[in-house]
């Protein structure tokens, strides 16, 4: 079974190639193949198809240096865990000698009770220095708590006075707002009143003003019933007043 690929050239011409299915299905090399690495075992470069061969002896070496480094491991986390260990028994026996071994154990890393009172016998030398530098630590916080209510009792006075003054600047601030706005109130009032007088007065002249037209509207048509001779609301008026 085979298949004919067409090629074609710089030159412009065209080449047929035939290739059969296990070599296109097997692939082409690669151009920049991948440099080699030397063997972690024997320090050799093999090739992709040979199997590295592993002596008993260098497994025993890898085996041996996994353990050493196991080791140090353990050493270092149980050198830092034994430090806090130390300093939690040392702070519970510093507060009640009485505590027992059960809540010690709980809040230790340890898993055996044997284990930590063995420990404990190494560690309860150092019990009178731990207990003297907790007092010196609480004495300490006890005269900076002492200093600050030193301090805040000297500030009272000076703040009472600040509050007393903004106190008094406050119910002025308060008094002024309380007089402007009486003042706003007293002026639209005034205002009022006079608009509704201004607006009662006028309605009256206008009152007055529309009578006195239909008045001598009414005069003037009596006249022309009596008379025949017509005349305007103003000859009417002029003749009743006499001018």
């Amino acid at each position: 079974m085979s298949f004919t690929l067409y090629h074609s050239r710089k030159d412009g011409t065209i080449k047929p190639i035939k290739v059969s299915i296990f070599d296109a299905f097997r692939g082409v090399p690669d151009p920049k193949p991948r440099k080699r690495q030397p063997c972690s075992c024997c320090g050799k470069i093999h090739s992709p198809k040979a199997k590295s061969e592993v002596t008993p002896e260098a497994k025993a070496e890898d085996k041996a240096a996994e353990k050493d480094g196991k080791a140090t491991d353990g050493e270092k986390k149980d050198d830092n865990d034994t430090e806090a260990d130390d300093q939690i028994m040392l702070s519970m026996k510093a507060k009640d000698v009485t505590t027992p071994w059960k809540d010690i154990l709980a809040a230790t890393s340890y898993t055996d009770e044997s284990e930590l009172k063995a420990r404990w016998r190494q560690v309860k030398d150092k019990l009178p220095d731990f207990k003297k530098e907790l007092e010196a630590k609480s004495e300490g916080k006890g005269d900076e708590e002492k200093d600050k209510n030193n301090k805040n009792e000297a500030k009272d006075p000076e703040r009472e006075a600040k509050a007393a003054k903004n106190r008094e600047e406050g119910l002025k601030r308060q008094q002024e707002k309380k007089d402007k706005a009486a003042g706003k109130a007293y002026k639209n009032k005034k205002v009022e009143s006079k608009s509704k007088t201004t607006g009662e007065t006028a309605g009256v002249k206008m009152w007055a003003d529309s009578y006195d037209k239909k008045k001598w509207r009414l005069m003037a048509s009596k006249h022309y019933d009596r008379t025949g001779q017509r005349i305007s609301p103003e000859q009417a008026r002029k003749m009743v007043e006499g001018k």
